[in-house]
């Protein structure tokens, strides 16, 4: 890459590894041939995070500059088909395991909590005391981790939302 590589997610199915970066590409690498990059998605800065859905049908790049979330169709690649604003960078990106939400974590001091059949504004957002630096589902879902320059990684129950369980 032409500048240092910030975030990498291999697909769910482990055919694809996202490589996200300073260069202001998420690089799509085929694991059957590891050559040049099947694909380069260009953002309006660095690509702080990428993950993929857990179908493997979505990709969420989000950026530093442009501070958005931004969703690509795996089946053509073109434009993103939604692009979520946040007031801030883009720090942290990761969908529930079940694919029904989307988390959203920044330079605002929020983790959002984004419906992936609307993609309307979040339908939660989850205060920090700082910068959101990383986001993360519990393997069934019951439970999301928010890491930030808070010094805290708080952890939230997703059937009330409420203040952190633990933090």
């Amino acid at each position: 890459r032409k500048g240092n590589v910030v975030s990498v997610s291999w697909s769910p199915d482990g055919r694809w590894l996202c490589v996200g970066g300073m260069d202001k590409k998420a690089a799509i690498y085929s694991t059957e041939s590891w050559g040049d990059p099947v694909q380069e998605l260009a953002r309006g800065g660095s690509v702080n995070s990428v993950h993929w859905s857990p179908d493997g049908r979505w990709l969420c790049v989000g950026g530093m500059m442009d501070k958005k979330a931004a969703i690509y169709s795996t089946e053509s690649w073109g434009d993103p088909v939604q692009e979520l604003p946040r007031g801030d960078m883009v720090m942290s990106v990761h969908w529930s395991p079940d694919g029904r939400w989307l988390c959203v974590g920044g330079g605002d001091r929020k983790a959002a909590i984004c419906s992936t059949e609307s993609w309307g504004d979040p339908v939660q957002e989850l205060p920090r005391g700082g910068v959101v630096a990383s986001v993360h589902w519990s393997p069934d879902g019951r439970w999301l981790c928010v890491g930030g320059r808070d010094k805290k990684a708080a952890i939230y129950s997703t059937e009330s939302w409420g203040d952190p369980v633990q933090e």
